[in-house]
């Protein structure tokens, strides 16, 4: 009987033992687990952050009105007045909080092409944000629309920083863009600089319009006003004409011009001004700065 006892005693002891141990194998996985989770989340807090966009506070109302203004109806840009809001969106972490938001604002409207909205460049100077999106660069037809809608949003997104004045969907003086491309240039101060037409502006077949540069190349240095589409030259504006009127021009010039009806209407049009004429290839090769626009009927 006292053997039995002692046997029993014996089993109870391995049992509790065997317990033991298992709870303690519990405990340990349970604790790595927690740890691991607890890492894992850790890691995807400090691999995102948030930013704060103006959107409109109608959306699909807003997307119509825009529409209509730049195919149908003109006027007033209903974009001026519209009730913007504050939107948080979540965005990867990033030490470029301006141009990352920026980037948010611009892709908040899914456009027709998956990287149309891309912010292709941006840079800020004397307190203007200078921004280019993918279809401001390589459209597609109707892309006016698109660009009507988006920019308004990223432009009132940027004027939410203090450092930021002015927004202008255009390069910076000094750089330009060549067949599809964005030149951040360091072009010495000789170069020419276009300011008007303005980035995506539109001419209209048969009406005056304005070509205005400034440049610090010698007074009376000859060059070339050229209307070119994509890289073809369509017509030759002004062949050896002065570039640098002296004081009276600011150190620049302008020139009127009308654009006949023999153009056809589209987009992807530009002004190149330069020296050196090249008649091969309808470039001015040396100095020259190129705006793009749309020319319609």
């Amino acid at each position: 009987m006292k053997k039995i006892i002692q046997n029993q005693r014996g089993s109870v002891v391995m049992w509790i033992i065997a317990i033991v141990a298992i709870a303690i194998v519990v405990y340990l996985i349970a604790t790595h687990s927690g740890k691991q989770m607890a890492t894992s989340s850790e890691d995807e807090v400090l691999a995102t952050s948030t930013v704060t966009i103006m959107v409109p506070n109608d959306l699909q109302a807003y997307k119509k009105a825009m529409t209509e203004f730049i195919q149908v109806s003109g006027g007033v840009n209903p974009s001026k007045t519209w009730p913007f809001v504050v939107r948080t969106v979540t965005v990867s972490a990033t030490t470029d909080v301006v141009r990352t938001t920026a980037e948010a604002a611009a892709e908040y409207i899914p456009t027709q092409a998956g990287t149309s909205s891309l912010v292709v460049y941006f840079k800020v100077m004397n307190g203007t944000a200078y921004v280019l999106l993918n279809m401001d660069i390589d459209g597609w037809a109707g892309v006016s629309a698109a660009i009507a809608q988006v920019h308004p949003i990223v432009e009132k997104t940027l004027l939410q920083f203090p450092q930021i004045k002015e927004v202008q969907f255009q390069p910076a003086q000094g750089d330009y863009i060549d067949q599809g491309k964005v030149i951040e240039s360091n072009r010495d101060d000789d170069a020419v600089t276009i300011i008007e037409p303005s980035f995506n502006a539109m001419w209209k077949i048969g009406e005056m319009s304005r070509i205005r540069w400034i440049t610090k190349l010698p007074v009376d240095q000859p060059g070339y006003i050229l209307l070119m589409n994509g890289d073809k030259q369509v017509i030759a504006i002004a062949s050896s004409t002065a570039l640098n009127g002296g004081k009276s021009s600011q150190f620049g010039g302008s020139k009127n011009f009308i654009p006949p009806n023999s153009i056809m209407p589209g987009t992807g049009y530009y002004v190149r001004i330069g020296t050196n004429y090249d008649n091969g290839s309808g470039y001015p090769m040396d100095r020259f700065d190129s705006v793009k626009f749309t020319i319609t009927n």
